[in-house]
């Protein structure tokens, strides 16, 4: 979302773009995990400094997906599957934790999860998905552009129902759109969620 916003930023009049993930750096040159204590904390005094108008989350789902709790996780070590959800919950939990910092002093959020993910069932995003100040809405993101690859060599619209929450009417406004089946749809299987988990460019541009 920065690299492409960065390019438009004058248009857009967006200042003060920042990524805080395991593919960004910290100021002494580390890769983010909020796994760790620090960086969670450290995170938390880099946006009460900088008071950001939006933060956008968009948390690892890999512990919530259905075909993790359906399939994968009946095939791994019991200890493996609790630590894996725990640190899904910690990573959405402390998403909550700078969601309902935000709302508190009037500014935005944007929170994604694909529409099956368990997580919307989590006792953090579920009570917050209920306040009167949010919004939940559900995207295909075939209709903004995602493509994966089909087995001629080519590609297709991938249909990716995605579940978004914000603080903004408008912002939700504008990510309410379904499939309107003008086209067929590949499936998300055989190696293809990966490429499918990077955003299309019409709905970075969306947003």
């Amino acid at each position: 979302i920065c690299n492409q916003a960065l390019r438009m930023r004058i248009s857009l009049n967006v200042e003060g773009l920042d990524a805080l993930d395991l593919r960004a750096q910290k100021p002494d040159g580390t890769a983010w995990n909020f796994n760790l204590r620090s960086d969670r904390k450290q995170a938390r005094d880099l946006i009460d400094k900088l008071m950001p108008t939006w933060i956008i989350g968009a948390p690892p789902c890999t512990a919530f997906t259905w075909w993790n709790r359906g399939i994968n996780y009946k095939k791994m070590p019991a200890e493996e599957v609790r630590k894996r959800i725990s640190e899904g919950r910690k990573h959405l939990n402390f998403m909550v934790s700078l969601y309902r910092k935000q709302l508190a002093r009037g500014a935005h959020f944007l929170h994604e999860h694909p529409q099956s993910a368990y997580s919307w069932m989590e006792v953090g995003i579920k009570s917050l998905s209920q306040s009167p100040l949010t919004h939940v809405v559900t995207a295909d993101q075939c209709m903004y552009g995602l493509l994966t690859p089909t087995k001629g060599g080519g590609s297709a619209p991938a249909t990716k129902p995605t579940t978004f929450m914000t603080s903004s009417r408008q912002m939700a406004d504008l990510l309410m759109k379904r499939c309107d089946h003008s086209h067929e749809h590949q499936r998300l299987e055989n190696g293809r969620c990966f490429a499918a988990s990077f955003y299309p460019l019409k709905l970075i541009q969306t947003i």
